[in-house]
């Protein structure tokens, strides 16, 4: 015992007698433990999470409406922009026959949030029925009036009619599409425009109009 003792206090002393940048190895040793138990806190402290969630939601509400346009473009932008139209995302509409048009209202608001202008984009137009049979020729007549564009606009209040121009495209799956080029919305901006649909002499059923804007 005694000799193992001896043994242990001379190797302590060699230790303590050799140096490392002016310092005795066993208190380097001993520092660096010190050090490394205060990092460990601090890593373990800094390393704490912050989570944060947050909601991104569309730049542009559309919205859709059963509105009478009465007799002319005058009046089915009246009416159109009327406070007591209800917009709605999802619209059922009262039943038509075919050969009959139906008065509507395209509701486009671009929030107020958004920091540039929305531009160069597509207004898709899709339609499909519960026969899954629809065709471009199933609308007669597909026609709105462009009340974002400037009074010096050649299509300022005028009667754009979309069908029979190539905006129109055929599925596989038996539905529609229409595609309408919109050049720019700002901003704030809202903009109520007045739509025509008029059918061709279709099987009776039941149609769904979809509205989106893509890139």
């Amino acid at each position: 015992m005694k000799t193992f003792i001896s043994h242990l206090n001379k190797y302590i002393f060699n230790m303590n007698t050799k140096k490392i940048f002016g310092i005795p190895i066993v208190a380097l040793l001993m520092g660096l433990m010190i050090i490394g138990g205060v990092s460990a806190v601090i890593v373990g402290y800094l390393s704490n999470t912050a989570t944060m969630s947050v909601d991104v939601e569309s730049p542009i509400v559309i919205g859709f409406a059963e509105v009478d346009h009465g007799e002319t473009v005058t009046s089915a932008i009246v009416n159109t922009r009327d406070g007591s139209v209800t917009w709605s995302p999802t619209l059922t509409a009262g039943a038509i026959t075919g050969l009959s048009t139906l008065d509507l209202g395209l509701s486009v608001e671009v929030s107020d949030t958004i920091d540039e202008d929305i531009t160069n984009k597509i207004l898709l137009v899709s339609m499909s029925n519960d026969l899954n049979d629809v065709t471009c020729a199933d609308l007669t007549s597909l026609t709105f009036i462009d009340v974002g564009v400037s009074s010096t606009s050649a299509y300022y209040h005028v009667v754009q009619e979309l069908t029979g121009i190539g905006l129109c495209t055929e599925n596989v799956d038996g539905t529609i599409d229409f595609a309408v080029p919109i050049n720019s919305l700002a901003p704030g901006d809202v903009n109520k425009y007045p739509v025509t649909m008029s059918f061709g002499n279709v099987a009776p059923s039941t149609y769904v109009v979809s509205a989106v804007l893509n890139n």
